[in-house]
């Protein structure tokens, strides 16, 4: 897509986010949370767990950090404003003020309409993988950034202890004749 960027394909990572939550339930566990930091993993993070919940008498969750917090801290893009902020706070040393962005943020980050997204062949090397102007970093953001999502991540895990297991018997459906009820 662009210089550097090492990709799976959608079914590869399904099938790897799959494997590791099976082996964390034959391994004991019953509440299973994945924590997303990259826009591309959503769909099949969701998919994956929705899976597993279906296959196993388990609880199983998932979330992106950014989704998490208040709209008004912004929108991770990439290599953006609000990564400069929170690499402002982990690593200032590695924040450089010169970075610029595209002249026009890509089509996939911009609200055509409410509900609507497109994508467009080549908008990803268009952008270099910049999909808004970085800034110079502001660490006091990033931080509040950061605050914001452990707390929010600490009232994720609170609800997921909180949701009753599963009882009784999983049944299986797998073997249903075309038309039963799954």
């Amino acid at each position: 897509q662009f210089a550097c960027a090492l990709s799976i394909r959608p079914e590869t990572l399904l099938a790897v986010l799959s494997e590791l939550l099976d082996s964390l339930v034959k391994a004991g566990f019953s509440r299973i949370l994945v924590l997303n930091g990259h826009g591309g993993n959503i769909e099949m993070m969701n998919q994956a767990i929705k899976l597993a919940a279906l296959e196993q008498p388990i609880i199983a969750a998932c979330c992106s950090y950014w989704e998490l917090i208040s709209p008004a801290t912004g929108t991770p893009g990439h290599a953006g404003r609000f990564e400069t902020d929170l690499m402002s706070t982990a690593h200032p040393e590695l924040v450089h003020p010169a970075g610029t962005g595209p002249s026009e943020p890509p089509l996939f980050d911009r609200a055509v309409m409410p509900g609507l997204r497109i994508e467009r062949h080549g908008e990803w090397q268009r952008t270099g993988g910049v999909t808004d102007p970085p800034g110079d970093g502001d660490s006091n953001r990033g931080e509040s950034v950061i605050a914001e999502s452990v707390a929010a991540l600490q009232r994720c895990i609170d609800a997921i202890q909180a949701t009753a297991l599963p009882s009784g018997p999983v049944t299986d459906h797998s073997n249903a004749t075309e038309g039963e009820t799954q």
